[in-house]
């Protein structure tokens, strides 16, 4: 960001104070490569590929929230009706979705959760960024004996 400052001072000073062309043309060099860097990461992080990237991390997240949804019930006595309520309860609990997070801001960011009964189900809509298809990603359940906890994986369509 630096650059692009330096670079519309350098293009000031050499129209305005020195008149010189090479002053401007470093300016310009400057202000552009700003801008092809800030685009470069602008294209990415909405890209197909960093959706890809960042999908480790939102599985790890999700299990992280199973934790904090099931020490919510051990407190309230049931689970949350939704995961602002959760986030209400503990501000330390991450329930914006870091896929869907950078595409559609922070309003509509969240995991799908919805409580069923004495149950619930949670999810990430995946690289799609849809809902309820082949690449939605779930909570790594594989260490943790599943009928101890709400937890259900079905989908409610």
């Amino acid at each position: 960001m630096v650059g692009g400052f330096v670079g519309i001072g350098l293009i000031a000073l050499g129209i305005f104070k020195y008149r010189d062309r090479k002053l401007i043309l470093i300016g310009v060099t400057a202000l552009m490569f700003t801008v092809v860097v800030y685009g470069s990461i602008f294209l990415y992080v909405n890209s197909v590929q960093f959706r890809k990237d960042v999908s480790p991390m939102s599985q790890q997240m999700e299990t992280s929230l199973i934790s904090k949804i099931e020490f919510y019930k051990s407190q309230k006595g049931q689970y949350p009706e939704t995961l602002e309520q959760l986030w209400a309860f503990d501000n330390f609990a991450e329930i914006n979705d870091p896929i869907m997070h950078v595409s559609h801001g922070p309003n509509g960011s969240k995991y799908y959760y919805t409580r069923i009964g004495d149950k619930y189900t949670l999810f990430s809509a995946g690289v799609d960024m849809t809902p309820i298809t082949a690449d939605d990603i779930f909570p790594l359940m594989k260490d943790l004996d599943t009928s101890k906890i709400g937890y259900i994986r079905e989908i409610q369509h």
